[in-house]
């Protein structure tokens, strides 16, 4: 006969030890998703340098800075997605075009 044995303590440890470890990780994603979302903004919108950019996101709550982050990622996306209609070149047009832009 079987018998049921507790085991949520030993699944809520291996949950926790793999958070502990994806924290780091998660948080850097964030920060470079935000910096190339914030270089994309700045080279669109002249007079502000990407650090202001960075400060002005920084600033919102959490739920817009998600939004506002996403949201310019998910543009550049779906604009490499119409990009790759046209083939290699078409993405290599589109690469040296957001090159050219953040810089």
């Amino acid at each position: 006969m079987v018998t049921y044995r507790d085991v949520s303590h030993v699944e809520d440890a291996a949950r926790t030890g793999y958070m502990a470890h994806m924290e780091p990780f998660l948080s850097q994603m964030w920060v470079r998703c935000r910096d190339v979302a914030a270089a994309l903004i700045a080279s669109l919108w002249r007079g502000h340098a990407t650090d202001d950019v960075v400060a002005l996101i920084e600033r919102e709550p959490i739920g817009r800075q998600r939004g506002i982050v996403f949201g310019t990622l998910t543009a550049l996306f779906l604009l490499s997605i119409g990009a790759a209609q046209f083939g290699l070149i078409g993405m290599c047009l589109f690469w040296i075009g957001v090159i050219l832009l953040i810089r």
